[in-house]
Formats: structure tokens, sequence, C-alpha cells
């Protein structure tokens, strides 16, 4: 290692030490202990979530816009009392990721963390106890399959007996082809579109309202979800922001390494030509309730 480079690296350190002593992220067990205590709702707030509302950058599958910036930070800024903000657990460490995804967070906790912990402690305080938002992400990014193991049984018990409300990507199919939620109640969906469903909020605000009836609603939508989930508990609903819940089981169930394409489901971390056929499950189709789609 060069000098320069040295140096480069104790300043690094410094800089994490002096701005992550002041941020309270739980580890995953405890964000699942509280969710379930307190049934409360979650948005969460990953590396896309900080491009578009602090570096004010698109994403793939979501334009950036100034009203979805500014529903960002008013969601972590004015949050009800029942939700809890999540945000990476890699903020404070990487350790216990697997060699891919330490270098990941170590070169965006490089250049984003500072600007990021500033935007974290104007938004929500210096003592905000923040859950981990790689509470629905336990397999991919670590090594092996312990924590993978530990995590979804416990996300299972989430909505385990409940009625739940599905609301995702068109190509999304939450649950389809595994068993993730065979142990809920009942299920419904609605669906919205896979790329820039931030365009069609208020109808999808509107579809939630016209088709709820007390349950747990899960949504899988990007960074709409991470706002959707405020609103809809200001409303008085359980939401949780489940983002790649689904993608991350098929993961751990066929004990790939690697990101894969997911044969008949979306997923925007892995590009492919092919179009993804129509799901003709009868289950499936018989659970939408309503499909809300781009003008």
């Amino acid at each position: 290692m060069s000098k320069f480079n040295e140096i480069a690296a104790k300043l690094h350190r410094k800089v994490d030490v002096e701005l992550l002593s002041r941020v309270k992220i739980m580890n995953v067990q405890e964000t699942l202990n509280y969710l379930m205590d307190k049934k409360c709702s979650i948005s969460r707030y990953g590396d896309g979530e900080f491009k578009l509302m602090v570096d004010e950058q698109s994403l793939r599958f979501q334009p950036y816009s100034d009203e979805l910036r500014n529903k960002l930070i008013d969601t972590m800024k004015n949050r009800p009392d029942d939700l809890l903000i999540c945000v990476p657990h890699a903020f404070n460490n990487v350790y216990e990721y697997n060699d891919r995804a330490q270098q990941f967070w170590k070169n965006w906790r490089w250049f984003h963390l500072p600007e990021v912990v500033q935007k974290l402690r104007e938004y929500c305080g210096s003592n905000y106890q923040f859950g981990n938002t790689l509470i629905t992400r336990p397999y991919i990014d670590y090594r092996g399959s312990k924590n993978a193991e530990m995590v979804f049984p416990l996300l299972k018990k989430i909505w385990d007996g409940r009625e739940i409300l599905i609301v995702e990507g068109a190509e999304t199919r939450l649950g389809i082809g595994n068993d993730l939620f065979d142990n809920a109640k009942s299920i419904k969906r609605i669906l919205a579109p896979n790329k820039n469903a931030f365009s069609v909020y208020d109808k999808l605000i509107t579809a939630v309202k016209e088709n709820y009836s007390g349950e747990l609603i899960l949504l899988a939508l990007g960074p709409t979800a991470t706002v959707l989930a405020g609103d809809l508990c200001r409303e008085g609903m359980q939401a949780i922001d489940v983002g790649h819940v689904d993608i991350e089981y098929e993961w751990f169930l066929s004990k790939t390494e690697d990101k894969i394409q997911i044969k008949g489901k979306y997923v925007n971390e892995v590009l492919v030509d092919s179009e993804i056929p129509e799901c003709m499950d009868k289950k499936y189709v018989s659970e939408i309730l309503a499909e809300v789609k781009a003008e």
C-alpha cells in the first residue's frame, strides 16, 4: 500500500468511527423481533433510495423525480410513531458479508456515507433507533446460508395465519412457485408497473383503500414501496416494504452464489433479453383484485 493510500485509509476509518458512532441500527434479529412485538409498519431505505434522495439520480427501474425525492424525505422526517425506518446495517460494518458485498459497501461508504449520515441525523435525530433494511435480503450478500436459515422462519412468523394484501410489480409474483406464504390465511394482490411504479402512485393508494379490509399489507415496488408504507401507515394500516424477499428466498432455495434470473419472475438486478411469460397459475390469477397500469 502506498503512503497516500495508507493515509487515505486511516482518514476513512476515522470518518467512519466519528459518523457511525452517531447512527444506531438494530441487527436483523432485533429488527424482526421489534416488528413482531410492535406490529409496526416498515419503510426500507437502501442504496437505491439514497441515490434518489441524496444524489438525485435515476435507478434503472425508477426514474428520478423531485416529487419522489421529497416523498422519501418526508416519509423519514415526518414518520408516524408506528413506522420503523430501516437503513443498511452495512453502515456500521461489512464483515458478515461475502467478498462481493463487502467491496460494494466499502466503495459506497467511501463516496456516500458522510452525506447520508448527515441527512439521517437531520431527518431522524441522532438518537433514533433504525431498523435493518436487510431483513428481507438475508441470503445473497452473506457468507453461506446460516443467516438465511435463521431469518426466513422469523419472516414467515410475521404473516403466519394472517390475511395478506400484496402490492407488487406485475411480474414480481411473490410466493408463486415456492412456499414463502403458504402459512398465510389468505392472499389478495394488487399489481402495478414493474418500472416507474411511482408514476401511478395516487392510483395505487386508491386501489389499496378500495380493496383493504384489515389485511397485513406487503409491498414490493422499489422506492415506491418505501413511501407507500408510510402513507398507508398514516391511514392506520400495517404495511411492510418487503422488497426482494421472494427473490432472495428463491436464490436461497437454489443455493446459488450469484444473482440469477428466476423463471417466470421479474428480477431487476439481472438483465435478460427475453420477455417474462404470462403467469397462468389459477390460484395466482384468482388472487388479483386490481391492476394499476401506467397511462
